[in-house]
């Protein structure tokens, strides 16, 4: 079987719809799928990446992006020289769903999102969303949440043609110690606004804690400004993006995982989704996707409302201020991706529903 798939991104950028494509394509290369990735970057020259026997990474170059979206389209030429059995599309990313027709092979999607904050842009191609989304024999969903949302039911898809599975991670063999001192709190993930990372700064202006932001993005400069201002140089600090390895070797260093996300482009929260599998526990908001599937509320950690700078303040004194409560969540933290949310389960799903077409 060979599968190609067609994605914003791949690794070392960092991100939740990256760190899927990049779990999927070497996992299903390791078990004998022979795999192709295409996806964008932003360097002037196009390269070819071999990373193992079964795997081919291509990047494309992108002239920019718009509202997110990568200026750069693989043709349906490109993608049929390869000649695979499933082309496999990780949504949204709109430009290469205009090669949809003329693609010979078997079409798969993962929606991982709704579109939303988009505007005029966004309104305006719902219409041809939908009728893009006909086109896939199987559309996967990465949560239930995801399903049942307004905005997916629109496009009236049928039933049959649609699947849930949840994301998941690996299961690092090293977790979590509790500390005598639990004041390290830590945030991975896209530097984008959604990410609601300025409400999290503002939280711990005045506490006696610790930050690390990992990542990279446009909201950078943004964040750079507030420190500055608030005089927060002494108790943040950013570390840019890391491979998988070096990334959960500094998550493990902290107490606490906070995703202070601001709206539904938060679709699951795979950086949450780490911490958790080493035990830390972690405070999410309450939106209305599948980041309410990780994190049980007072049991992994907590839920507060998104947007809330006092309630992301009152729920880290909470959680670390209290040796007993915090110790539980921890345990917990790692039980529920253990139980829910495991690697080789979602490869054995997404290797069903292959092979199903």
């Amino acid at each position: 079987m060979k599968v190609l798939y067609v994605g914003k991104y791949y690794a070392p950028q960092i991100g939740g719809i990256e760190t899927v494509t990049e779990t999927l394509c070497r996992e299903l290369s390791a078990r004998g799928v022979e795999v192709v990735c295409m996806v964008h970057h932003h360097h002037k020259w196009q390269k070819n990446i071999d990373l193992q026997q079964n795997l081919t990474v291509v990047k494309k170059w992108q002239a920019g992006s718009f509202m997110s979206v990568p200026l750069s389209v693989w043709t349906s030429e490109e993608i049929n020289i390869y000649q695979p059995d499933i082309v496999h599309f990780h949504l949204p990313n709109p430009l290469p769903l205009f090669s949809l027709k003329n693609i010979k092979a078997k079409k798969v999607a993962t929606y991982h999102c709704d579109i939303v904050g988009k505007g005029l842009p966004g309104g305006m191609y719902k219409a041809i969303y939908k009728k893009q989304l006909q086109q896939f024999d199987r559309i996967i969903l990465t949560s239930r949440h995801l399903k049942m949302s307004s905005y997916f039911k629109k496009f009236e898809l049928d039933s049959e043609r649609i699947n849930v599975v949840n994301l998941a991670v690996g299961l690092p063999k090293n977790i979590y110690k509790q500390k005598n001192e639990i004041k390290n709190i830590v945030f991975s993930g896209r530097f984008v606004k959604y990410k609601g990372v300025l409400h999290l700064l503002a939280a711990i202006k005045d506490l006696n804690v610790k930050l690390t932001l990992i990542g990279d993005g446009p909201e950078k400069p943004s964040y750079l400004k507030y420190i500055k201002k608030h005089s927060l140089n002494d108790k943040v600090k950013i570390i840019s993006t890391m491979n998988k390895k070096d990334l959960y070797s500094e998550l493990i260093k902290h107490d606490l995982f906070v995703l202070p996300s601001v709206n539904e482009a938060e679709a699951f929260g795979m950086s949450a989704l780490e911490a958790m599998s080493l035990g830390l526990p972690v405070i999410t908001t309450d939106l209305e996707t599948g980041v309410k599937e990780l994190n049980q509320h007072q049991k992994t950690g907590l839920v507060v409302r998104a947007g809330s700078v006092d309630d992301l303040r009152e729920a880290i004194v909470f959680v670390m201020s209290d040796k007993k409560t915090h110790q539980e969540m921890s345990k917990q933290a790692r039980q529920r991706v253990c139980r829910l949310f495991t690697q080789d389960v979602m490869i054995d799903r997404y290797l069903e529903i292959y092979k199903s077409l």
